[in-house]
């Protein structure tokens, strides 16, 4: 909430330290192992800005060294003010999407760096044979995550549109789900089994306000399925309209409407499926994800 971003920004530099330990994880050994060996290295990587092993690691590191991927999304703790003098610590800045890095900007200001992506899968899998039609989600199951809302918005859509349509879930738990046949929670599957439900689902669905770059929703994309996301998360905008392949929703009313439009009109949601496709393939595949690197490498001292 705004409250709240308003308050940790006004938090003194001990009490934003403190709240970055507390969160974890944290490890004084690996603190000790960067002071000690830290020189051995041509560049240590750090990987996501929130939790203490990159925020206090990079303390230990030379400046020289650093190439910080912050995997940045707008939630409060990223408004810390700490956040912002640890970044100016990094010889670069990886980020994964243009929002990402806009959004990043607007927080510590201009720093080296560019938009690099990330790899994503993209070899076409065979669909999940289920016995019924389904919409998908992949991930944590989380209030956070939207997850809470989704279920109530698709129970609702049931009531409003009767018919053996399922919400399937995969990925770790941590709400309380309601018993009903038509939530089907498949708990943590492989990664071959995760490829095959997208590519077997109607839609998939991505209900979260908090994504910094979402690797599934890219999956589900490669595989021709047409995404359904919350327009709450910039980088999900970001992917919906620059690849053409799904639709945005910010209320009720438009999941419901999403939802039908794509289970009706068939040419669209294949259409709306290549599209996607082709977006994940043009910009996000282990191919160019390596080009990108390669392009760029006069930044990078590990390549």
């Amino acid at each position: 909430s705004v409250k709240l971003v308003k308050r940790l920004i006004e938090w003194p530099t001990a009490l934003q330290e403190e709240f970055i330990y507390k969160q974890g994880p944290y490890s004084e050994d690996l603190m000790s192992f960067l002071s000690e060996k830290g020189e051995d290295y041509k560049a240590i990587i750090f990987l996501t800005c929130l939790y203490p092993t990159t925020y206090f690691g990079m303390f230990h590191i030379p400046r020289g060294k650093i190439i910080f991927v912050p995997t940045l999304h707008d939630e409060a703790p990223a408004y810390l003010s700490v956040y912002k003098y640890v970044a100016k610590r990094s010889r670069i800045i990886l980020w994964n999407t243009e929002s990402e890095y806009r959004f990043g900007r607007l927080l510590w200001g201009e720093l080296p760096g560019y938009v690099v992506g990330m790899g994503v899968e993209t070899k076409e899998s065979p669909p999940a044979e289920l016995n019924f039609p389904y919409i998908l989600y992949c991930g944590r199951i989380d209030i956070n995550k939207g997850c809470a809302q989704l279920i109530d918005y698709f129970l609702e859509f049931k009531k409003d549109c009767p018919s053996d349509l399922c919400l399937v879930l995969t990925g770790d738990n941590r709400i309380k789900l309601p018993t009903s046949k038509d939530i089907v929670f498949k708990g943590n599957v492989s990664e071959i089994k995760k490829l095959e439900l997208m590519s077997g689902a109607s839609i998939f669905i991505m209900p979260s306000p908090n994504e910094s770059f979402s690797i599934v929703t890219l999956e589900a994309m490669a595989q021709k399925t047409p995404v359904l996301a919350s327009d709450g998360s910039e980088v999900l905008i970001e992917h919906i309209k620059k690849s053409k392949g799904g639709l945005l929703y910010s209320n009720y009313d438009s999941f419901k409407k999403g939802i039908n439009f794509i289970l009706r009109n068939k040419q669209d949601s294949t259409n709306m499926g290549i599209r996607g496709r082709n977006y994940v393939i043009k910009n996000y595949s282990n191919e160019i994800y390596l080009i990108s690197l390669k392009n760029n490498r006069s930044y990078l001292v590990i390549l």
